[in-house]
């Protein structure tokens, strides 16, 4: 099979003499070279090539312009040479899965080179295909990416948790809840990041009397494309409130939730783990329509996508979350709205998420408002525990005014009593899974 190749690599030392190598017929032939990420994109939307390879100082390459070719069935490989270790660090962080590593220039070199990546290109997308000798899959790994990957293993009980909390329409007091448990725990020795991903009502700099100047979750997106991001990159776009606690603002418009795509979000959500033993995202309410219409897998939990952007933040916020904390607010109307958001979390992949009922009082209810709420969800097929935090209005209105967090403002109050209780539930759950502090 002839390989057309689109040669991307205008800053690789070899660029001429890999040019000559595959200019001579055979298998493999150049037929077009490409001086930035866009000119790869647009030659692989014109058909012609059918593989791509890229050096890692190829302008614009990132993430996102990888999934582009994806979607046009355009495989990429990188070219590194064995010496330059960043450079292939660089291009397995943006997601080039295969290198191609030169040693020299000899010619047959530099074709046996590109020839074994495609070998190994085609193992990954077809394992069986190239059985070993001991009738097993054949380990198309380098060495240095089985030492990454064995690192990475031993750092999996350090990962830092994802936490999405998450409630129904209607003010249920979701982002009080997320921003009180952000503060909760990182006053018992977490590290905490707390991000404000409510692409319809980013409102976290508000409640915490912070300046609000930039979205530090877009501009986290954009340094995501680049191969460099990091945890050290990702604290640089936070605000640190303490030693234990960063706040990553919002977008204050609707309208820029295309300034948030799924691609670097995921980029964010992984790197986040790195920065802090818990990140906590205060995401929206609105999961879209059309549940099983537009479904993917994605991995421990499925869920489906829906085409605009707003919803496709809502949608990687759950897919990447450890753990969901569903908010409802204690009255008819709330009891009601989260009963049935619930069954709308579970057709999204959530099925045993914490619920925290918020504002409980028995001037609504009666006298057992605990009771009552337990047996209108049990109703919903909801069986698990309920954790309550009592109507405290004065409270967390003295909070919000002085834009501080409800210990701060109210220590004693017993919203603040029931909130510390729960977060210590959660911070046993976030140990129980390796990452406590």
């Amino acid at each position: 099979m002839t390989h057309q190749v689109a040669l991307a690599a205008p800053d690789f030392l070899m660029e001429q003499d890999l040019l000559a190598a595959l200019s001579g017929g055979g298998e493999l032939s150049v037929v077009r070279r490409c001086v930035d990420a866009i000119d790869l994109v647009g030659a692989a939307a014109s058909g012609v090539p059918t593989i791509a390879l890229v050096s890692a100082g190829l302008p614009r390459l990132s993430t996102q312009i990888l999934a582009e070719l994806q979607s046009m069935d355009m495989p990429v490989i990188g070219l590194v040479t064995a010496a330059d270790v960043d450079a292939q660090q660089r291009l397995r962080a943006i997601g080039v899965a295969v290198l191609a590593t030169v040693t020299d220039a000899d010619p047959s070199h530099l074709r046996q080179s590109v020839a074994g990546a495609i070998g190994r290109l085609k193992q990954l997308d077809d394992p069986d295909q190239f059985p070993s000798r001991d009738g097993g899959a054949q380990d198309v790994e380098s060495a240095p990416v089985r030492q990454e990957r064995g690192r990475g293993d031993d750092r999996v009980n350090s990962r830092g948790v994802l936490i999405a909390v998450w409630g129904p329409p209607g003010a249920p007091g979701r982002t009080s809840v997320a921003v009180a448990l952000a503060d909760e725990l990182s006053r018992s020795n977490h590290e905490v990041l707390l991000v404000d991903a409510d692409v319809w009502g980013a409102c976290i700099p508000l409640v915490l009397g912070m300046w609000d100047e930039a979205s530090g979750l877009s501009i986290a997106c954009r340094e995501a494309e680049r191969a460099s991001f990091d945890a050290a990159a990702l604290a640089q776009c936070a605000r640190s409130l303490n030693n234990q606690w960063r706040v990553l603002t919002g977008i204050p418009q609707l309208d820029r939730a295309a300034e948030l795509p799924p691609l670097a979000l995921s980029r964010v959500w992984e790197t986040a783990r790195s920065l802090a033993t818990v990140t906590i995202i205060d995401m929206g309410a609105d999961l879209g329509v059309g549940f099983g219409a537009h479904h993917r897998d994605l991995g421990s939990r499925s869920i489906d996508l829906v085409p605009d952007a707003p919803h496709r933040v809502a949608h990687s916020v759950l897919a990447a979350a450890d753990m969901v904390i569903a908010v409802g607010c204690a009255d008819p109307v709330g009891v009601d709205r989260l009963g049935k958001a619930l069954v709308v979390l579970a057709e999204a992949g959530v099925a045993a998420p914490l619920v925290v009922v918020n504002r409980l009082r028995r001037s609504v209810l009666g006298a057992h408002p605990e009771d009552q709420i337990r047996t209108a969800l049990a109703e919903s097929s909801y069986a698990g525990d309920l954790a309550f935090i009592p109507d405290d209005p004065a409270a967390f209105d003295s909070a919000l005014r002085d834009g501080r967090t409800l210990a701060e403002s109210r220590p004693r109050s017993p919203a603040r009593t029931a909130i510390q209780a729960f977060s210590n539930r959660v911070g046993a759950a976030v140990g129980s899974m390796g990452s406590g502090p």
